[in-house]
């Protein structure tokens, strides 16, 4: 196989928190809007619903959304109030960082609990006014935000619109205030520079500065001249002290100025899915992995790795899933989509967003177009598919002979024979790893009496599984019609590491 270094970072998705470790490409979520209405589509669910707790206790009924008398961020600092009293604290476009929770009602006094956040854990308190439009910041028993200093008295309502102008203090504003999905971006010396949205931990800065802004372009597009931005003029610049940043002195309207660090991205990393012939689709779903496969109808040498996001549909619309873990990296590895060869992946997903409700999903991988090192466009490609109530469940039990990469492997191929079946009406209910038993030369040697085209298996691996076989007599085949199987056995070998083959099945074999 061959193998192209890719880079690990940070990973993000459609704002993911800051404190995960991300891909690049992850954080051009973090900027999609930057007025009050656009900064609430898009953010993340909370994704929790106190147990017993009834839509008729809800403190508000729908979503309301108070912006800040001042300006976040970057854009809107606003703090949204939702059903099932959880709620969302976003300082603005330029923070990394979404406050997220369960809120409190004490008479007049709302306290907002960020109790999902694995990052923060702060809590705000406000005082609401009887028609819910005002919350007043109260700073006693209030922790701090790292980018907006919030003093007591501060006013959120829900009748503030701040005009894009206000934002920065710049000789120049971009020709529109429109953001759409667009990251804050910088051209230096030919390379587009994208706001990661953290802060510059930098001390002791000379007072020189390597660039300064000169240009602006529409707020909707992309740098394409050197010293150009898409979010005004003025500012300085300077080389970071990590690889491939530049560090924005950025200054509000207040006068105060941030440092804020860019990181060098190929501009075509924002391209979306969109190469002619390359598609990929997810086949099989499990609940802790799914099966992934791409398919190459072109001359290109299509590359992808091991790296992947995921996003929930809900009624705002597609929104990314938060890591259930803060510190995670993926493997560098590239796996060659060869012309009319699909290349079929296994991506196990429990280890990173844990166990998934029922409901629309997607997975998001990025996929290039290899032309030589350093020579290649990034496009992110996007498959659905549907986590049921029903869904087959996996338990890799506990192996030290193998692992779940070579469980999925197997499982995959399971997933594949059961997989005609299923479109009978059959249903697959769960696949069980057996023990490192099955692994016994006397199973292996049993394995190889049953071989065929000459193969020679160095390993084998037992599954075992409950299914429900399809209605009509025609479609079960052999099994009997419309019948609800217990304990059934899957035996499967390979040779040196290769593919697994499916060898035996049945009560006995």
């Amino acid at each position: 196989m061959k193998r192209k270094a890719i880079f690990i970072a940070l990973l993000w998705g459609a704002i993911l928190l800051a404190a995960c470790q991300a891909k690049d490409i992850h954080n051009e979520k973090i900027t999609e809007s930057v007025s009050a209405d656009e900064a609430t589509d898009g953010l993340p669910e909370t994704g929790m619903t106190p147990t017993g707790f009834a839509a008729e206790d809800s403190y508000v009924s729908e979503p309301v959304t108070f912006v800040w008398e001042k300006v976040g961020f970057g854009g809107d600092c606003v703090v949204t109030l939702e059903p099932f009293n959880t709620f969302k604290l976003y300082e603005g476009p330029l923070s990394s960082t979404i406050y997220r929770g369960y809120f409190d009602v004490d008479g007049d006094i709302v306290t907002l609990r960020d109790s999902a956040s694995s990052l923060t854990h702060k809590d705000f308190r406000f005082r609401i006014n009887d028609a819910k439009t005002e919350l007043t910041f109260i700073e006693d028993g209030s922790d701090s935000l790292p980018f907006v200093r919030l003093e007591d008295g501060a006013l959120f309502s829900t009748e503030i619109h701040h005009d894009a102008s206000e934002y920065w203090e710049t000789e120049s504003e971009p020709e529109t205030s429109e953001r759409s999905d667009v990251i804050p971006a910088v051209m230096v010396n030919g390379e587009l520079y994208f706001s990661t949205g953290q802060e510059s931990t930098v001390s002791g800065r000379c007072g020189n500065m390597d660039g300064t802004i000169t240009s602006t372009v529409d707020g909707t597009e992309y740098p394409t001249e050197n010293n150009q931005s898409n979010f005004g003029t003025g500012a300085g610049y300077q080389y970071g002290p990590e690889e491939d940043t530049i560090e924005v002195r950025m200054t509000e309207r207040s006068g105060e100025q941030r440092w804020i660090v860019f990181k060098k991205r190929a501009h075509s990393e924002m391209a979306p899915n969109e190469l002619e012939s390359v598609t990929m689709e997810v086949t099989h779903v499990t609940d802790r992995m799914i099966t992934v496969v791409f398919e190459n109808g072109t001359d290109k040498e299509i590359e992808t790795g091991d790296s992947f996001w995921m996003e929930r549909h809900t009624r705002n619309g597609w929104e990314a899933l938060d890591p259930v873990i803060d510190n995670y990296e993926f493997i560098a590895i590239a796996y060659i989509v060869e012309k009319d060869r699909p290349l079929k992946l296994e991506v196990r997903y429990d280890w990173l967003f844990g166990e998934l409700e029922p409901g629309e999903y997607r997975i998001v991988k990025q996929v290039d177009d290899f032309r030589g090192p350093g020579d290649f466009d990034t496009y992110q490609y996007r498959a659905e598919f549907t986590i049921d109530s029903d869904i087959c469940r996996i338990d890799y039990g506990a192996s030290a002979l193998y692992t779940s990469h070579d469980m999925n492997q197997a499982i995959a191929v399971i997933l594949d024979e059961f997989s005609g079946w299923e479109e009978k009406g059959g249903a697959l209910h769960n696949i069980r790893y057996t023990s490192d038993d099955c692994g016994s030369a006397e199973n292996l040697a049993r394995m190889n009496d049953l071989a065929k085209d000459g193969a020679v298996y160095t390993q084998c691996i037992e599954f075992i599984s409950d299914f429900h076989s399809p209605e009509s007599k025609t479609d079960a085949g052999a099994w009997d019609p419309d019948f609800e199987y217990k304990n059934w056995h899957w035996w499967l070998a390979r040779e040196n590491g290769g593919p697994w083959v499916l060898v035996a099945m049945g009560y006995e074999w």
